[in-house]
């Protein structure tokens, strides 16, 4: 991997930023994980027992998301470059990926990065925010499983 020094304003030389991305050869390898979580959520969701609530939460639609927050990237002065690239996303179920997302980074602003920074900071981000979310999932989850909207019978 090439260190590719970028001002806070995103300035990278274009002849260093191949035009499939920062790191291109993470694209295809993103666009075969799509592939495959949407085929495991189309055959989660064509399961009959897939009824109520908690198993509708656990076979929801898989989507892409950032693991730094886009508001906290451009406050840290994260090249755009950077935190818009294939790199940055992960796959998550759209449930999950609502959680957390206003989580803030306990870092410093700096005025220029280099990619190994970034990718070293989004997998921090990453560790941190992991278990809050399988936290807040459990909760949700649960949630359904009581069904308080039944009522007690």
């Amino acid at each position: 991997m090439t260190a590719h020094p970028v001002r806070a304003t995103g300035e990278i030389p274009a002849a260093d930023v191949p035009p499939e991305g920062v790191d291109g050869h993470h694209s295809s390898a993103a666009a075969a994980s799509i592939a495959m979580a949407t085929t495991a959520h189309r055959v989660a969701s064509s399961d009959p027992t897939a009824r109520n609530g908690a198993a509708r939460l656990a076979s929801a639609p898989v989507v892409m998301g950032d693991v730094v927050p886009a508001g906290e990237a451009r406050r840290l002065g994260i090249p755009e470059v950077y935190y818009e690239d294939m790199i940055h996303l992960v796959l998550s179920c759209s449930a999950c990926n609502g959680f957390d997302n206003r989580c803030t980074v306990t870092r410093e602003p700096q005025p220029e990065w280099i990619l190994e920074e970034f990718v070293a900071l989004r997998d921090a981000v990453f560790a941190e925010r992991c278990p809050r979310i399988v936290t807040a999932r459990a909760r949700e989850k649960a949630f359904f499983e009581r069904g308080p909207w039944q009522g007690s019978s």
